[in-house]
Formats: C-alpha cells, structure tokens, sequence
C-alpha cells in the first residue's frame, strides 16, 4: 500500500522519466498517468467536435502512443504540453483520414453506380495488370468491381476499405486477393488473349 501512496504522490513529469526506462512497475505508473489525463484527452477530442465513440478511439490512441514513444520524452518538459502534443498529432491523422474518406463518399454519389466501376477497373486492368481484352463484367461482380475501382483507382488503403465497407482490414487483404486472383486465372483462360 505504500507503494501505491507513493507513487500517487509522483509528479506526471516524474511518471514520464521513470517510464522511459521501462521499469518493471511501468504498467501501473502508465495507469497512473492514464487515470490523470484519459478524461482530459477525451473533452479535447470532444471540444473538436469529434463523434464520442471515435473520441473513445481517439483517446486510447493518444495513451497507445504515448506509451510506443515514452523513450522521446525529454525531461522537464511539461507532461500536459507533451501528451497533448500527440493529442493533437492523432487528431490531424483523424482529420485528413475522414476528409479523404468524406471526398470519396461524395464523388461516388455523384457518379453513376455502373459506369465509374468498369469504366476504371477496366482501364486498371489493362494499363497496371496488361490484362486485355477480358470482359469483366462477366466474370466481376458488381460489388468485386466496385471494391477494384476503390483500391486501385481511388488507391485507398485496406484501412480505408474496412471503414467504407465494413469488416476488418485482414478481411479487405484476402478479399481484394482473391479478386486480383480471380482476374488472373480468367486472363490465363480467356480466348481474347493476346499471344505474344
């Protein structure tokens, strides 16, 4: 219990020092320093007009980040003035990631749902994969195309997919796989086939 008193009385620039050197009671000084700012951290993602659940994200990803780069603390630097500098830095990552993703949500309402689809997976499938002459929306559905046309023409990571679709980024790695695999074998047994 002492222990305990202790290191309650620790000053959050102390915690910070004493977890660069990853002390074998890192976890509860981490908790320590968790149960300080978690709060704090969640009302500044919430001051910005973040939706609370991906304030709750947010949050866990500061205190993820913190701990990964406790080793770059510099000493006397002010604890709050540090942990909210990387507040701040996953915030920005949130941001430029939902804009991005909010641009695209737009432009494919905008475009009509069949010709933005072929139209690009078509030309990705000639000009990136030398694949021509395939008619692809005989063997693609029209999900397949459309998941085609996000990560190769509109480039989105698998991170991106799983948030427009759904599903975890494991998923998207496999599904876009078997996709591109997919296109591979029609390709080796397509009459159209160019003979070089």
């Amino acid at each position: 219990m002492t222990k305990i008193i202790s290191k309650q009385k620790l000053s959050d620039e102390e915690i910070l020092e004493r977890l660069k050197s990853s002390p074998p009671d890192s976890k509860s000084l981490f908790e320590l320093l968790y149960s300080r700012y978690h709060s704090k951290v969640r009302n500044y993602f919430l001051s910005q007009k973040v939706l609370e659940k991906d304030a709750e994200d947010l949050e866990q990803n500061v205190f993820i980040q913190l701990f990964k780069k406790r080793a770059r603390y510099r000493n006397g630097t002010p604890a709050p003035a540090w942990i909210f500098i990387i507040a701040k830095t996953v915030f920005l990552e949130y941001h430029r990631r939902e804009k991005k993703y909010d641009q695209l949500k737009s432009s494919l309402k905008d475009s009509p749902p069949n010709s933005y689809s072929y139209e690009g997976v078509k030309s990705f499938c000639e000009d990136s994969l030398s694949l021509e002459g395939l008619n692809l929306e005989s063997f693609l559905s029209q999900e397949e195309m459309e998941i085609l046309h996000d990560r190769f023409v509109y480039g989105l990571s698998f991170k991106e997919l799983e948030k427009k679709w759904g599903g975890a980024t494991s998923l998207w790695r496999k599904r876009v796989s078997r996709i591109y695999q997919k296109l591979r074998e029609q390709y080796k047994f397509s009459p159209n086939k160019k003979r070089v």
